[in-house]
């Protein structure tokens, strides 16, 4: 008996335990081994998948069988501007979300402003060709940039534009629009680990807690709505904006948050699923003015709410005009959970898996326990 062969997805194919790529083009056959095996690819053998790299790598791959098939035939690919660049990549992202839900138009919106802004603090211009911005160009914008005061974490987040304006998913879009896909060289980086979660004073804490408490008096009560559902729920900004009243379900008399972050709706998945403390809903649907309809969002207008949530906050606490101001409060919210009741439960409130948590949101250094005793009693 021969192995058995499953087709995963166009032009992925499983044969045995080995994945496959596979593509016509202009009637040639094309059939290759994939670099990307095991549960990087199909996640288990039993009930494969194709995982979101394989699928990247396989859309890399039929775009260099068909840009070699264009050679051969004596078409050559022209190298692209940076103008090009930026036309690919919003037809493509548009595409792509249709498809596939991703990227979203925010996320497309802010990588093309970045990559901008990129090109024009290098000093080079839209209509120059790609390959004019090469290792030593970008060396001496980080260099610049950063002696101007910039944050050297957020200078190498500006750069990071250039991957994301050609993404793993992009090449095919490259050899239809009849371009060469740029590959630029980035500067050699040192990157030391992020640092951990640091939980904030007392002090700070009673301050944030005055903050908050001081929205309640604001004209503009969608503040205090934000803040809540990051202080209460850690709720990410992005969802607070995508939240609805039909995210707050009943059950045996009980209220709880129920909702997929948009990080995880692509990847892993995670669901929250969250009692909401009943004096917390009647003041939520008080601030409100009423409890809405399924589908009308919990606070409307969102990123214009936070503009002014975070300008206020960083004003009054005198944060970093760098710093995220509101999401420090998504933070306390998974810390406070992991000190009351544990890691798996902090991870059930904010979707993240443990090690995230324990790195990111909660500082363990602060979880002692009020009585020790010999643990061989």
């Amino acid at each position: 008996m021969g192995r058995r062969r499953v087709t995963l997805d166009r032009g992925i194919v499983l044969i045995g335990e080995t994945v496959f790529f596979s593509k016509c083009v202009d009637g040639v056959r094309c059939f290759e081994k994939a670099p990307v095996q095991g549960i990087d690819a199909i996640g288990d053998v039993v009930r494969p998948r194709v995982t979101r790299r394989l699928r990247e790598s396989y859309y890399a791959w039929a775009s260099s069988r068909r840009a070699a098939l264009i050679d051969c035939a004596g078409r050559s690919l022209k190298e692209p501007t940076f103008a090009d660049m930026l036309n690919v990549y919003e037809d493509a992202a548009e595409r792509e979300r249709i498809k596939n839900g991703v990227p979203g138009e925010r996320t497309a919106l802010n990588t093309r402003k970045a990559f901008r802004r990129i090109i024009s603090g290098c000093g080079l211009d839209m209509g120059d060709r790609a390959s004019k911005l090469t290792a030593a160009t970008l060396d001496h914008y980080l260099v610049d940039v950063i002696s101007s005061g910039l944050a050297p974490t957020s200078a190498w987040t500006y750069i990071s534009a250039l991957k994301s304006i050609a993404p793993a998913w992009i090449p095919p879009y490259y050899a239809e629009a009849g371009f060469v896909l740029p590959r630029f060289e980035m500067p050699a980086r040192r990157k030391a680990p992020p640092p951990r979660y640091v939980r904030p004073s007392q002090e700070r804490l009673d301050a944030i807690r005055r903050f908050y408490a001081s929205l309640e008096g604001l004209a503009d009560r969608r503040l205090w709505l934000a803040a809540t559902m990051m202080l209460e729920f850690a709720v990410r900004n992005g969802d607070v904006g995508r939240l609805t009243w039909g995210n707050f379900v009943k059950r045996d008399g009980r209220v709880f948050i129920s909702y997929t972050p948009h990080k995880t709706s692509h990847s892993s998945g995670r669901h929250v699923f969250w009692p909401v403390a009943p004096a917390v809903w009647t003041k939520i649907v008080a601030m409100a003015g009423g409890e809405g309809d399924a589908d009308e969002p919990v606070v409307d207008s969102a990123r214009y709410v936070f503009e002014c949530l975070n300008t206020r906050m960083r004003g009054v606490l005198g944060m970093d005009s760098d710093g995220k101001a509101a999401y420090e409060l998504r933070k306390i919210a998974v810390d406070m959970t992991y000190q009351k009741y544990g890691a798996e439960k902090a991870s059930a409130l904010s979707g993240d898996d443990i090690k995230t948590v324990i790195y990111y949101y909660a500082d363990p250094s602060k979880s002692v326990p009020d009585d020790v005793g010999p643990v061989l009693g």
